[in-house]
């Protein structure tokens, strides 16, 4: 668990990034080292979004190489798509989300995969897996200074050290957790 803090945090509301400079990360941590996981989000685009903007990722700030990069996960050619980011393994979903619309995304990486499902339901799978490096933190919102910059909003952010499945995805995705 981790709570943000900050000037003009409002609790129980979404995290709002500028796509130009607001990001958040974490501290190292090795609990969310996980080689099977879940991570499901609620993400709303803005208009004129990027190329790779970074939504959440287990990665380091300004990563210089592949020894900073667990894995992450993008908003794909101006909202066309996403992107699953490992140097061991990438994947691309075409996919067009309306901008200042609400969606809920979930991505289930294991050993050889990674599913993606949209508002609960399943999308496809596409044959990859996670990076090697651990400590590493996790970050939302961009992946270093005015680079894969987000301009949108984040809420309930989930990582789970299972992969979940599209029932238990489909039922819990409206689900505040307590």
């Amino acid at each position: 668990d981790f709570v943000v803090t900050g000037t003009g945090v409002t609790p129980a509301s979404a995290l709002n990034f500028d796509g130009i400079d607001d990001y958040i990360t974490t501290a190292n941590n090795t609990t969310l080292d996980l080689s099977t996981q879940t991570v499901e989000f609620w993400a709303k685009p803005n208009s004129g979004g990027g190329d790779n903007d970074l939504l959440v990722g287990k990665r380091n700030y300004n990563a210089a190489g592949n020894s900073d990069i667990r894995w992450s996960i993008h908003f794909q050619n101006g909202n066309q798509g996403l992107y699953f980011y490992s140097p061991a393994g990438q994947a691309v979903w075409a996919y067009t989300f309306t901008p200042n619309q609400w969606y809920h995304i979930a991505m289930v990486t294991d050993a050889t995969s990674t599913k993606l499902y949209i508002d609960g339901t399943f999308i496809s799978s596409k044959a990859t897996t996670i990076n090697a490096p651990t400590n590493l933190p996790v970050i939302f919102g961009a992946s270093g200074l005015n680079y894969e910059v987000f301009p949108g909003s984040l809420d309930e952010v989930r990582i789970w050290n299972t992969a979940r499945s599209c029932d238990q995805i489909s039922q819990l995705r409206n689900c505040e957790l307590t």
